[in-house]
């Protein structure tokens, strides 16, 4: 199990920004929540937050982890100069880790699924709303 710490990324301009840590879960069911506080002229309820959750499978045969995030696209209004949420973009990752196989063969899959959850063509699939097609 994993200690709650800031979670360093790149953004699209490939700035080093950081998800701080708010409260750390509290068991089952219970997520871990980071908030993106590397723009300080935001409010804080109009800043991206990730939450991370765990809980058994209903048999108990597997751990089911579920991270949800939400990125809040932020506008200044024209009319009152205030700055308002005009959409989010929300994501979720679920994934179901079996607990009757060996942990290394676990920790490979987690691996890999974060590795191309990580690639170029996802991401370019994230960032256009279209799968890729042939070429």
């Amino acid at each position: 199990m994993g200690k709650m710490t800031i979670i360093g990324v790149k953004d699209g301009a490939n700035n080093d920004v950081f998800f701080d840590p708010l409260s750390a879960s509290a068991g089952d069911k219970v997520p871990a929540l980071w908030r993106l506080n590397n723009d300080a002229s935001l409010p804080t309820g109009m800043r991206a937050t990730i939450k991370l959750s765990t809980q058994d499978n209903g048999p108990k045969t597997a751990r089911r982890l579920i991270m949800e995030a939400t990125y809040p696209i932020v506008s200044t209004s024209p009319s009152t100069g205030q700055k308002v949420v005009v959409a989010n973009v929300p994501a979720r990752l679920e994934i179901l880790l079996p607990s009757n196989v060996p942990s290394d063969v676990v920790v490979n899959a987690a691996t890999l699924f974060s590795n191309v959850a990580a690639s170029l063509q996802v991401k370019d699939a994230i960032a256009t709303g279209y799968a890729p097609v042939a070429g």
